[in-house]
């Protein structure tokens, strides 16, 4: 009675194995075939269908420098190229503190200790010259031929 119990469990569970098995083969050829056809999408671009070129994406560029261990930018110890201060700059701004940030007194009679001075250098914007080209036109008096110079 026991055994033929047991064996009736087994055969039940067997077939519900079997099911979900089908059902999951079922479901893996399903996502197979949608990972086909988003791997064959991803591969489009404007030479090979008919997507316009701003679809196209970029494609990463190597590096051909081989790593040579260091960190990027400026080494340890390596001179920097810095404008050197000029003596006579056109101009100079003053910028002076008027009250202290911490209490809120005056500062307008105390002598400052220190004037820190930082100078920037612009490249003044670019003019535009205009030149008129002026070309005579005459006519000859023998031959009326027009000439332009």
């Amino acid at each position: 009675q026991q055994q033929k119990q047991l064996i009736h469990q087994l055969v039940q569970e067997n077939e519900h194995l079997r099911h979900e098995i089908k059902q999951l083969r079922k479901e893996n050829e399903q996502l197979k075939y949608r990972v086909q056809e988003l791997e064959a999408r991803t591969k489009k671009n404007s030479s090979n269908s008919h997507l316009p070129p701003s679809s196209d994406r970029f494609a990463n560029t190597r590096s051909s420098r081989k790593p040579s261990g260091n960190k990027p930018g400026g080494q340890e110890g390596h001179q920097g190229t810095t404008l050197r201060q000029v003596e006579h700059p056109h101009h100079r701004i003053v910028h002076r503190v008027h009250t202290c940030q911490g209490c809120g007194a005056s500062l307008r009679e105390v002598t400052p200790f220190k004037v820190d001075i930082r100078q920037v250098f612009d490249v003044p914007p670019v003019a535009i010259e205009v030149t008129q080209h002026e070309r005579e036109v005459k006519s000859c008096p023998h031959c009326r031929c027009v000439q332009q110079a």
